[in-house]
Order: C-alpha cells, then structure tokens, then sequence
C-alpha cells in the first residue's frame, strides 16, 4: 500500500528548483502566494476563506506531489508537470475566490488606478471651397470644380494607456444598490487613421491623435462585487490633421497642409468594474468620442496664391482594462 502524498511547506523558490520547475512557474506562484498568504480577519477565519486555504494547499500536495510522476535525466523522480501547473490554476482559483469573499460592499470613496487597452479611430474629412486666394469664391475645392464636395474616409487603430480617478457615491435602495460618480483620466495613444481621396489618388489624408483625455459622470448599478455602469460627458484630444499631395499625378497641383493641436468633444460609454478585495478592484470599459470641426489649411506649393481647405470629424472608439486602488 502506498505512502499517502507529503504536504510540504509551499516555498516557491525551494519546491520549484526541487522539482525542476521553470522558473516562469516559481514567478507565478510566488505571485499567488502573497495574496493567499493575506491576514485574515475574524469573520474571514471563522468563514469560508481559511477552508479555501486548506484545501488550496491539500490540492497542491495531491496534485503536484503525487506518485504519479516521471524520471529526470539524472534518474531523479519528479511529479508531472501538467499536473503541477494544474495544481497552480487551481491555486489562484481559490486565491481569487478567498479574495472575493473580502470584498467591501460600499462602494463610497475615491480610487486611482492605470488602464490599458486598443482604439479605432475613423475620419471624416470633406475638401471645402477655397475662401482665401486668387480662387476664393469660385466654388472650386482642391479636387472639384464645385459642389458636391468630396469626404474622404479614413481608419485606423492603435493602443491606448494612461491613468484614471474618480469618486462614487453608494445608494442603497430596497431594491437595488445605485451607486454615483465622477471620474477623470488622460491616456497616451498612437492611434492614425489614412485614407485616399477617390477623385484624385495622389491627395492623402491623416488623422492622429497622441492623447486623449475625459471627464464624465458616471451611474451604475452593484450586483454583488460587480459595478455596472454607464457613463458620458467631456473629451479631449490632441490630434493631428494632415492632407498632402505631394504628387504631379494624375493632378497638377502640389500642397502639404496640417493643423495640430487639441480639440474639444464628447464621450459616452458603459462598462463593469469588479471588487478584489476592499482596495483593489479590475475594469472593462468601452468608451466612444467625437470630435468635430478640426480644420487643415494653408499655402499651396503650387499653384501660388491657392489655399486649400479640408476640414475632418473624428469618431474614436476605445476598449480598454484597468486595473483600480480603493482609497
């Protein structure tokens, strides 16, 4: 009859390098052992949370120290890594579960934290009449004799990543728990959206945009440790617009024209905000920007005397994670 599986202490450093575990396992669960490892308060150790602890190790031992186990080139005996990674997913499972039966259930206060995430940018850029110059009320536009006008589309994406705050306030309902809020952030982007004109291929626009940045009001909904929430009010970005034509073909004239700087718009979103513990808490959020009006214009390189004029609408689209401290 076999020995029952030996419970050691769990020493990430010790057990890992004993088993010839990788050390990207010995980073992970020295990871999850702090958080395990948290004081504990009275009610937590005479509830569910020290359960989880005991069977999280119990767990470990049956699962990464069993006999079912493979040899080493050097003859040694070691446990199967699959089952050993097994025995960590398993371990942050009840880690995390511990964690959620800590969390605070008022939602009051004020929070800092950092986001992280991807953005879609779409333009809208129309070829306006010529106002100044030599052309100025002909009805003429860079490609078009007269109206209609082209709009040239653009898209684009890139990553998105700052920091964020804000403070809520707990409405607890008979029926439900509301909670209110405002919250702020600024993130830097790299998001650039190019398109063609379809009347002339060698006229191009961009659109870039470097930051972004909202302040919003915010009303959710709790559901335990979930926050659901809505949110909208004012953007920010510092963009970029830029049309160029930069070649003699299929069109004659040569301009390069931008305009840079910040503008102003609105923001609206929705998302989940997910309580860790008391302090710590994840987010998912989406959120949509617009922003009118951002015009390019100046001197022509050929002809002299020309100004073009284009003028883009912006439409961003952004999702992102965040990662949030409780005050």
């Amino acid at each position: 009859m076999g020995a029952s599986p030996r419970l050691e202490p769990f020493i990430p450093g010790g057990v890992c390098h004993h088993h010839g575990i990788p050390s990207a396992c010995r980073f992970l669960i020295g990871c999850l052992k702090p958080l395990c490892y948290r004081p504990l308060s009275r009610n937590e150790r005479s509830g569910g949370n020290l359960t989880s602890m005991r069977m999280l190790w119990t767990l470990y031992g049956l699962f990464a120290q069993s006999e079912d186990a493979e040899t080493g080139g050097d003859g040694a005996v070691k446990p199967k890594k699959n089952r050993f990674m097994f025995a960590v997913a398993v371990t942050g499972i009840f880690c995390i579960a511990g964690l959620r039966q800590a969390a605070a259930a008022d939602w009051s206060g004020c929070y800092i934290g950092a986001t992280a995430g991807v953005g879609l940018g779409n333009a809208e850029t129309t070829d306006l009449p010529f106002v100044e110059g030599p052309f100025a009320g002909t009805g003429a536009s860079w490609n078009s004799a007269g109206a209609p006008y082209e709009t040239i589309s653009s898209d684009g994406s890139g990553l998105t990543g700052g920091v964020t705050g804000g403070c809520d306030v707990e409405a607890a309902l008979d029926t439900a728990t509301l909670v209110f809020g405002v919250a702020a952030d600024i993130s830097a982007a790299g998001i650039s959206a190019n398109g063609q004109s379809a009347l002339s291929s060698d006229t191009h626009v961009d659109m870039d945009v470097d930051w972004t940045a909202t302040l919003r009001a915010r009303a959710g909904i709790a559901v335990g440790d979930a926050l659901f929430f809505a949110s909208g009010g004012l953007a920010a970005a510092d963009m970029t617009l830029r049309a160029s034509d930069l070649s003699t073909t299929p069109s004659t004239g040569t301009m390069d024209v931008s305009q840079s700087g910040w503008q102003g718009g609105w923001v609206v979103g929705a998302g989940v905000e997910w309580r860790l513990n008391e302090r710590w808490s994840a987010s998912l959020e989406y959120q949509h920007m617009e922003f009118d009006g951002v015009t390019a214009t100046g001197a022509a390189i050929d002809p002299v005397g020309a100004v073009p004029r284009f003028e883009g609408d912006l439409d961003l689209d952004i999702v992102r994670l965040g990662l949030l401290l409780r005050l």
